[in-house]
């Protein structure tokens, strides 16, 4: 697979190189021709040193499978499509573990960083006591998850935890639209969960 991928990516290389080279000699605008050029590098990187999301897919499935953190080392670091897949893939090893020892992992530190991982095992676990770990230098990332397990398990007892009263106004808001949400009866002939 990775052969074949580089076979790829030196043609695009070259058929890029040969479009810069032509837009040079055509006396192109030289902004435009180093445009071309950035252009051409990102193609030919992403071809070269990323995965396909497919890719991603797979090794992401078997680090969770595993639990093993090791393995997301191999999912595309690089900000792609509006998302990072390798700190997803951190992400979902975090919630599968479900261990808090797990955030104090070097590579989960790197990536996530020891607030977002306790975050992220508050909400999928709904251990409140996880968003007290949160110290970050304010408030704002354990209201952070005290809102987020809020709107996740539609508990509104935890948006009094918020420090601000705006905050808490709005997670209240927050919990009651989504109970409305989830228990109207939508279209169609099957009712909603």
């Amino acid at each position: 697979m990775r052969s074949k991928k580089l076979v790829y990516s030196l043609l695009a290389a070259a058929g890029l190189l040969a479009a810069v080279v032509g837009g040079l000699c055509l006396k192109y605008s030289p902004a435009g021709v180093m445009m071309s050029a950035v252009l051409a590098y990102d193609a030919v990187y992403v071809k070269l040193f990323e995965n396909t999301p497919e890719e991603d897919a797979l090794y992401t499935a078997r680090a969770v499978s595993e639990k093993d953190l090791r393995l997301c080392r191999e999912v595309s670091a690089r900000y792609i499509r509006s998302t990072f897949p390798r700190v997803n893939c951190y992400r979902e090893v975090v919630t599968a573990v479900a261990d808090p020892a797990i955030c104090r992992e070097e590579e989960i530190m790197e990536y996530i960083g020891e607030e977002q991982c306790y975050i992220t095992l508050a909400v999928s676990t709904g251990d409140a006591g996880l968003c007290e770990r949160v110290t970050g230098g304010d408030s704002g990332m354990r209201d952070e998850c005290y809102f987020d397990l809020a709107r996740e398990k539609n508990d509104a007892g935890f948006c009094g935890k918020l420090s601000e009263s705006l905050q808490r106004e709005f997670c209240l808001e927050s919990c009651a639209a989504k109970k409305e949400y989830d228990e109207s009866p939508g279209p169609g002939p099957w009712p909603r969960k």
